[in-house]
């Protein structure tokens, strides 16, 4: 099914139901089966048989553990195709780690006008991250996309169309040469809350497709914009993008403050020109950049490899994980703070079996990182990482 959906090349043929038949063939040291199932696949009624693909695997020529399968011939009724497997690196551990044109910023910039709001997530205020991985490619293009972490209602759905119409990226780099590499993202999912919130709470306002109005109506609510009370006050003047917050307020809330003005409530608007001189001042103390967006990366000191070893050093394997034979990665989000310290250890794909709390304790253990810097100046950053956990066979 991956095969089939990541391939480029497919030609038009005719609306109709068609099926198409797949056979796998291990092939031993000296090109002969070592399992085989010849049973042919029997033909569906109503639909168009196209030709078989054949998916023949050959198995390593020698028994060095470090070998892996290095040759996968697929063959169709039209011919063979020789297809190379090119291993896929962990975007953490690269010379040069893939990005989107122009940088991650743009990224995000692209996302905020390419993603639509489900209707049944909007409906049902649901908000949330949903967890992406993907590969990206030699060439730039993004294959392999996958749901790592549901949000639902629409919004897994609509994070995946927006991946898969994404410009091609610049590809990661490892010794000098394009490499294909796995990538993790989460993209957000927030509800814009100065208008999804105001449904029914005052006279005089209503919300038509996420967008605030006013109506006809005897009952006008008093506006106090940016602190001042307005006289003659129209929505329509204001522009929505300008607006930081939008506060309601109905009865003795709303008269205590503003007097007779306010018997029909009162819409309070804080635009962004007058949240902005806070908002500066705060997000210097707070806020947390991503690492892929900062001058200088966080990292561990000396460098990855050394966090590697102490990885393998400090990891114990838990007793249950062993019992279960349980492998697989964790993921690990955390907070690079400023001193180096790491905070805010997260969990972000569960694989179980005590593997999870073991990973945790490993990272809170971790000697201080090299924090990351921008603009020239010590940065919080948050960082994304695997940590794997296999058994020795």
């Amino acid at each position: 099914m991956r095969a089939i959906l990541t391939y480029p090349d497919f030609k038009a043929n005719n609306d109709g139901k068609y099926s198409l038949p797949f056979s796998f063939t291990l092939m031993g040291d000296e090109n002969t089966t070592t399992t085989s199932n010849e049973t042919k696949p029997t033909p569906i009624s109503g639909y168009t048989q196209l030709s078989e693909i054949v998916i023949r695997g050959y198995k390593p020529k020698t028994t060095d553990k470090n070998e892996t399968l290095n040759e996968v011939v697929i063959r169709s009724g039209e011919g063979n195709i020789n297809v190379q497997s090119e291993p896929v690196y962990d975007f953490v551990s690269l010379e040069t780690q893939p990005s989107f044109p122009g940088g991650m910023n743009l990224f995000y910039e692209y996302l905020k006008k390419s993603v639509r709001y489900p209707k049944e997530a909007f409906e049902n205020k649901i908000e949330g991250k949903v967890f992406l991985s993907f590969v990206v490619e030699t060439d730039g293009s993004l294959t392999d996309i996958m749901v790592d972490r549901k949000l639902g209602s629409g919004t897994d759905e609509e994070a995946v169309r927006v991946l898969k119409e994404s410009p091609k990226w610049i590809p990661g780099v490892q010794d000098g040469k394009k490499v294909r590499v796995k990538y993790n993202i989460p993209i957000s999912f927030a509800l814009n809350r100065t208008t999804a919130d105001l449904q029914g709470k005052t006279p005089g306002i209503q919300i038509n497709d996420a967008r605030l109005s006013t109506i006809n109506s005897p009952t006008q609510p008093l506006y106090v914009l940016d602190g001042e009370k307005q006289k003659d006050f129209k929505l329509a003047n204001l522009n929505q993008d300008d607006i930081a917050s939008i506060e309601v307020l109905k009865d003795e809330a709303a008269t205590t403050l503003y007097g007779k003005d306010a018997q029909y409530g009162v819409v309070k608007i804080t635009t962004k020109a007058k949240q902005a001189p806070d908002l500066k001042k705060k997000e210097a103390k707070e806020k947390v950049y991503d690492f892929v967006s900062t001058t200088t990366q966080p990292s561990f000191p000396g460098g990855m490899e050394k966090f590697y070893d102490y990885l393998k050093k400090t990891v114990k394997y838990p007793k249950e994980a062993q019992e279960k034979n349980i492998q697989g990665k964790v993921f690990i989000s955390m907070i690079v703070e400023k001193d180096g310290s790491l905070t805010n250890i997260h969990i972000d794909r569960k694989l179980g079996g005590g593997t999870d709390e073991e990973a945790v304790r490993v990272m809170k253990a971790s000697p201080k990182w090299t924090p990351g810097t921008q603009g020239g100046q010590k940065v919080r950053v948050k960082y994304n990482i695997p940590i794997s956990f296999t058994l020795s066979k």
